[in-house]
């Protein structure tokens, strides 16, 4: 499914002396006819040294916190460069600048007509805090029930008012209220499709759901 992210496992740093080399495989694929991919085979080696030096660690969009990233595949553009040689690049670069106007112009023009073509987009943010003001006291099984029932609420609203989008911000935690949502989805909502909300804004902690089935 499309901006789907997958967790895949969890190393202490003191393993990583052990696990100093990871080897990735990636296959490629697509729904109906498309031209084959070759594999993309990647083996990283990791200093565990670059774990215990914190300048290492930077802002991403990937994770709340500061990380370390490390690039599996470069992509389309950053492939096609690196082929080229610097007469080619400024011939690119020189062809773009010539274009400049008439390429501002046309996207202008695209922007206006998807503006013109979004319909309603609505967020709702789960987290108890922002749902009561204060939630101590309660047992855990209390607070998800207050959390799905404003999920349902917020849910059936935006169906009746013919939104388009609706984004449920539930955090990462634990997974389980994200788990519960996806649960409600598949089987009482499952004419409507739901995938991650966009990576870069909500990391792994909101789900996207498209009301409108045009």
């Amino acid at each position: 499914m499309p901006n789907t992210k997958f967790f895949i496992e969890t190393y202490k740093r003191s393993d990583l002396n052990e696990l100093s080399t990871f080897i990735f495989q990636i296959i490629t694929y697509k729904n109906g006819i498309y031209n084959l991919q070759d594999t993309i085979t990647k083996k990283l080696k990791i200093k565990p040294i670059k774990f215990y030096k914190e300048k290492n660690f930077v802002e991403n969009d990937f994770f709340y916190s500061e990380a370390i990233i490390f690039k599996i595949e470069a992509d389309k553009v950053e492939k096609k460069f690196k082929k080229l040689d610097s007469k080619e690049i400024k011939k690119i670069v020189k062809e773009k600048e010539n274009n400049l106007i008439g390429n501002d112009i046309k996207k202008e023009i695209s922007e206006e007509k998807e503006i013109n073509n979004i319909l309603p987009l609505k967020e709702v943010d789960l987290h108890i805090k922002k749902l009561i003001p204060d939630e101590s006291g309660l047992s855990s099984f209390a607070i998800l029930t207050i959390q799905l029932n404003r999920f349902r609420s917020e849910f059936e609203s935006a169906i009746i008012n013919n939104l388009n989008k609706i984004i449920f911000i539930h955090g990462v935690g634990n997974g389980v209220l994200k788990e519960e949502i996806r649960k409600i989805l598949d089987k009482d909502y499952k004419h409507f499709k739901h995938q991650d909300a966009s990576f870069k804004e909500y990391g792994y902690g909101a789900t996207l759901v498209i009301l409108n089935k045009s």
